[in-house]
């Protein structure tokens, strides 16, 4: 996942080693940070979607988590239940959240 926060580009991913990874880029795509965040995850990590320091991610233990980036290491700011299996998509729009999978998840706020 991708995000423009100030003059800078916030990149988010996730795989199957259960870890984040969030890569700050400069407006002239210089790398500015590279931070790794181990056992972010019971699971393979199949989710992300970045934005305003907010990583959510989701795994293949359907659990959805949202996590405050913007201090030196994250914080757990929620965890819920995904009613839907094989989650392979987030997206977060207006204050609500759509997980993707063997169906869909719509939360309308965490």
């Amino acid at each position: 996942s991708v995000s423009r926060e100030q003059d800078n580009v916030l990149i988010a991913s996730g795989g199957d080693d259960q870890a984040i990874g969030l890569v700050t880029l400069d407006s002239t795509y210089k790398l500015l940070s590279h931070r790794l965040f181990p056992q972010s995850c019971a699971s393979s990590i199949r989710g992300v979607w970045v934005g305003n320091g907010i990583v959510y991610s989701a795994g293949i233990n359907q659990r959805l988590r949202v996590w405050d980036m913007k201090g030196q290491s994250p914080s757990l700011k929620n965890d819920s239940l995904v009613d839907c299996a094989d989650v392979n998509s987030i997206d977060v729009k207006n204050g609500k959240t759509l997980v993707v999978g063997a169906g869909l998840c719509l939360f309308e706020s965490l």
